[in-house]
C-alpha cells in the first residue's frame, strides 16, 4: 500500500448541481481558454507537451492491436472539468460567500432533515494538522459519500469537517462511536460529532463510490502519471492508493478520493472519455474501505 501523499485541505463542498450551473453561465471561450488543461477536450495528445510521450505509446499499442480503427459509441454523460478545477487555475472566477458558511451553497436554503434520516455529521475539535486520511482511517462504519475539512477558522484554534455517509446507518454508528466512553482520537485529539445541520438523506445510487479501481499496462499504471491527469481535471484529495500486479504484464491501481460527485464520478467520465485509453485502461467503482460489509481483502 503506498501512502498518499498529503492532502490538501479545501473549504467549498460542493456539486454536480452548483458545477452545472455556473458552467451554463460561462461563455465558449471561457469553455475552451486551455485546451490541454481544464477543459472536456483530450489532454492525452502528442500535440500536448505535457502527455506527448505517453500519447505515442497508448496510439502504439491501439494501433499494433486494431483498436485505432474502432470506434466506441460515446458514453451516456459528457465529462466536464469541475468548477474547482476550473477555479484553480483561473479559468473562471471563484463564487463570493457573503455569509460565514462556506459549503454547498443549495444546502443553507434546504429544508432541515430529521436525525433519523440525516446521514452527515459535524466532527469538531479536529487537530489542525488532521489530514483527509487520518479521518478517512477512522470511519468503519459505512461508505462515505464525501468528506471535506474545514481548517481553524474566525479565532477557533481547532479544525472541523462534514462528513457525509452513502446510508444514515453510517452516520448513527459513527456518532455512537465518538461519544462512547472510548471515543475516537486522533493526533491525541479527541474528536466530537453532531448531526449537521445542512443535512442530507440516504444517496438514491448506491452503486457508485468514492473509490476507483484502474486496470492497464503495469508500465502505464504509475502514481504520478495518474494524479497529473486527475489535477488536469479536477480538484481532489486522496484517502489511499493500493496497486496488485497481474498476470499477463497489467496492474490494478485503486484511488480513494475524498468524495464521488466532482471526484471520483468526474474522473471516471474522464477516463471513459479519453480516446487514447481506449481498449488499453478499464475503470470501475471499488469497494469503499469505511464501509465494513465492503472492505476489499
Amino acid at each position: 500500500m503506498n501512502v498518499p501523499r498529503r492532502a490538501t485541505l479545501i473549504l467549498f463542498l460542493r456539486s454536480e448541481e452548483e458545477d452545472d450551473a455556473q458552467y451554463e453561465q460561462m461563455g465558449e471561450s471561457d469553455q475552451a481558454r486551455n485546451p490541454y488543461e481544464l477543459n472536456s477536450r483530450p489532454i492525452i495528445s502528442r500535440e500536448n507537451p505535457e502527455f506527448r510521450e505517453v500519447a505515442l505509446r497508448l496510439e502504439s499499442m491501439q494501433e499494433s492491436s486494431g483498436l485505432a480503427s474502432i470506434q466506441t459509441p460515446p458514453s451516456g454523460r459528457t465529462f466536464r472539468p469541475s468548477m474547482m478545477a476550473l477555479e484553480k487555475y483561473g479559468l473562471v472566477d471563484r463564487p463570493s460567500r457573503d455569509s460565514k458558511y462556506l459549503g454547498h451553497k443549495f444546502k443553507e436554503h434546504r429544508h432541515a432533515v430529521p436525525d433519523a434520516l440525516n446521514c452527515g455529521l459535524w466532527l469538531s475539535c479536529l487537530d489542525p494538522m488532521t489530514t483527509v486520511e487520518e479521518l478517512f482511517g477512522v470511519i468503519r462504519t459505512g461508505a462515505v459519500y464525501a468528506l471535506n475539512i474545514t481548517p481553524p477558522q474566525d479565532g477557533y484554534p481547532t479544525a472541523a469537517a462534514s462528513v457525509y455517509f452513502m446510508a444514515h446507518s453510517g452516520a448513527e454508528q459513527f456518532l455512537g462511536q465518538v461519544n462512547s466512553r472510548q471515543g475516537i482520537i486522533i493526533r491525541s485529539s479527541r474528536i466530537k460529532a453532531i448531526y449537521n445541520k445542512h443535512g442530507q438523506e440516504q444517496q438514491s445510487n448506491l452503486e457508485r463510490t468514492r473509490v476507483l479501481r484502474i486496470s492497464g499496462p503495469a508500465q502505464e499504471m504509475t502514481r504520478d502519471f495518474w494524479e497529473k491527469f486527475f489535477e488536469r481535471r479536477v480538484d481532489y484529495q486522496l484517502s489511499h492508493i493500493m496497486q496488485r500486479s497481474r498476470n499477463g504484464g497489467r496492474r490494478d491501481m485503486e484511488f480513494g478520493f475524498a468524495r464521488i460527485d466532482g471526484q471520483a464520478c468526474s474522473v471516471k467520465l474522464a477516463i471513459e472519455a479519453e480516446p487514447a485509453f481506449r481498449g488499453i485502461f478499464q475503470v470501475g467503482y471499488g469497494k469503499d474501505p469505511c464501509d465494513p460489509h465492503g472492505r476489499p481483502q
